[in-house]
């Protein structure tokens, strides 16, 4: 009789402490989980080579890479915010970036200004004509070819005459461009009776005759 009571209670401990065991588990996994989740967090686009990456503001050191992101936010320096979830790196197998899923993105500012250039060095202001080159709509001066990173519809005319102030980005490594990435800080329609234009256009087009 007392060797089945023990059996009973012995039972009964095991069971609570199997339960015990099997709650903090499932409790552990959840945190684990729930950490791995991402809502509405702020971040920065960066490009590395041909890869897009995505840098938290709260884990400014840890790149993220998805490599479906949506291609109107593969753009270097765009400032964004995204829910998704981080997820596990494949066992034995080296990434160049932590692996992450993006369930909702939006722009947040546009492009992140770089403060290491001194402004008065990245800004310029110059005399131009909207252009089409290789469906891609650019700006010609006298002396160059620029690529607008974003060019207003109100400009997207061929030969509208523009005076423009903008900042030149740097052009991607490997990358053959058809001319100088800009980003538009200003812009304003120019009447073609402009003397200092009229004479840029002359210029330009007596130099595409020789």
């Amino acid at each position: 009789m007392t060797n089945k009571l023990f059996s009973i209670i012995l039972g009964v401990i095991l069971l609570i402490g199997i339960s015990s065991c099997s709650q903090a588990q499932t409790s552990q996994k959840s945190n684990t989980d729930d950490s791995q989740i991402i809502e509405r967090a702020f971040a920065t686009i960066q490009q590395k080579g041909n890869f897009f990456f995505i840098v938290f503001d709260e884990e400014p050191k840890v790149s993220y890479i998805d490599t479906e992101l949506d291609a109107p936010f593969r753009e270097d320096k765009m400032r964004v915010i995204i829910s998704g979830q981080k997820l596990p790196i494949p066992p034995n197998v080296r990434m160049i970036g932590n692996p992450f899923k993006v369930t909702m993105i939006e722009k947040n500012g546009g492009i992140q200004i770089d403060t290491s250039i001194p402004k008065s060095d990245s800004t310029f202001t110059d005399l131009g004509t909207v252009q089409m080159k290789a469906d891609v709509f650019v700006i010609e001066t006298t002396e160059t070819v620029y690529v607008p990173k974003k060019l207003g519809a109100d400009f997207q005319k061929v030969g509208k005459a523009v005076t423009f102030t903008a900042k030149k980005l740097p052009i991607p490594p490997n990358v053959r461009m058809i001319g100088q990435p800009i980003e538009i800080v200003t812009m304003k329609s120019t009447p073609i009776k402009s003397k200092q234009l009229k004479q840029n256009l002359n210029d330009r087009t007596r130099t595409k005759i020789k």
